[in-house]
């Protein structure tokens, strides 16, 4: 793999540009754009600084090695997430994922990859095995029944790899493999949305990473039931609601929303999924969410957005222990929250 050429084209789509803005910008040819990417040609100094400056980056984020490559993404059916856009997440993805890798070597911790517990990924036929594959992992991850106070920290203490994007509004969350690293286990998911959302989109990609789908079950409402349960455990449901409710308060529902990080939307279809409430009561306080246009905006406090922390530490421990010079921590942390106040001075 060509550097510069891998380099030059992921700068291009991490901020969304075609080759032929890349090219205006720098003032060559969209033909020299496509060599250079190809691997077919290489730009002398010259023109080097100048697609430095088209695609607002230094010298060294073009010619540094490439650690990961041939990421391959799992964006939900009937995404409507232009390819563009697909690319440039892929790009961000890309970026963040090497800087990690990179922090993990310098602190030696690359072996400790994402390792499947005993009996995942599980089999699952119908909806009750969603809902048992859910209470397993729990139990397998010692999580018992309680909420989970950041899905976020959980999922990387397990070895996930959880990335944060700005990214367009039709993007919640994907799974990501990366060729030649099975033990690298990714989520990406976007930076902009509520953080009950994040929380319900990182356990859905969970169930996708954790459940084997055999027979007719559809992968995303398989994923959707396994998020859910996996926030709000069946016994914990039954133990908020009782086993059979005429119908839900918006009052419970906020505070339910506010200790367990799972949307009111969220909390009626739980019900509705353990019997505690008709499908029709269900359907009806969904209708009224959304005529009061509330779907997308809950009423009540909203659950704070998560972060994800673990690159930070690792980049601020390696500076703490001489391992690399805080200018290579700021090179690492490039692109991540609170890049100046993770260093010491």
């Amino acid at each position: 793999m060509n550097p510069v050429a891998f380099r030059i084209a992921q700068a291009r789509r991490l901020h969304g540009l075609s080759q032929r803005d890349v090219a205006r910008r720098a003032g060559v040819s969209a033909m020299a754009i496509s060599k250079y990417e190809a691997g077919k040609d290489v730009p002398g100094s010259a023109v080097l600084l100048k697609l430095c400056d088209a695609l607002g980056v230094g010298v060294e984020a073009l010619v540094r090695p490439v650690r990961i490559e041939g990421i391959v993404p799992e964006f939900r059916k009937r995404s409507s997430l232009p390819v563009r856009e697909q690319r440039a997440i892929l790009a961000h993805v890309s970026d963040w994922l090497e800087r990690y890798v990179e922090a993990e070597e310098i602190k030696g911790v690359r072996q400790h990859g994402f390792v499947f517990p005993a009996g995942f990924p599980m089999e699952v036929e119908t909806v009750d095995d969603v809902e048992d594959g859910a209470t397993r992992l729990r139990s397998a991850w010692h999580l018992g029944t309680d909420p989970i106070e950041n899905v976020t920290a959980m999922l990387e203490d397990k070895g996930v790899k959880v990335g944060f994007v700005d990214a367009h509004e039709g993007f919640d969350a994907c799974l990501l493999h990366v060729a030649g690293h099975p033990e690298l286990a990714v989520v990406a998911t976007s930076r902009n949305i509520p953080g009950d959302r994040q929380r319900m989109n990182l356990a859905h990609e969970a169930g996708h990473l954790l459940l084997k789908l055999c027979g007719g079950l559809d992968s995303e409402a398989a994923a959707r039931r396994f998020a859910g349960a996996f926030l709000a455990p069946k016994s914990a449901v039954r133990f908020e609601l009782g086993t059979q409710r005429a119908t839900l308060d918006l009052r419970e529902l906020a505070i339910l929303k506010g200790k367990y990080g799972l949307s009111m939307q969220g909390w009626i279809m739980r019900a509705r999924d353990l019997g505690i409430i008709t499908p029709a009561r269900a359907r009806s306080l969904l209708i009224m969410f959304r005529q009061r246009g509330r779907h997308s905006v809950e009423p009540g406090p909203s659950v704070p957005q998560e972060t994800s922390s673990r690159l930070d530490m690792l980049v601020a421990q390696a500076v703490a222990e001489s391992l690399i010079s805080p200018r290579r921590g700021k090179e690492l942390l490039q692109g991540c929250e609170r890049t100046e106040h993770a260093l010491p001075r």
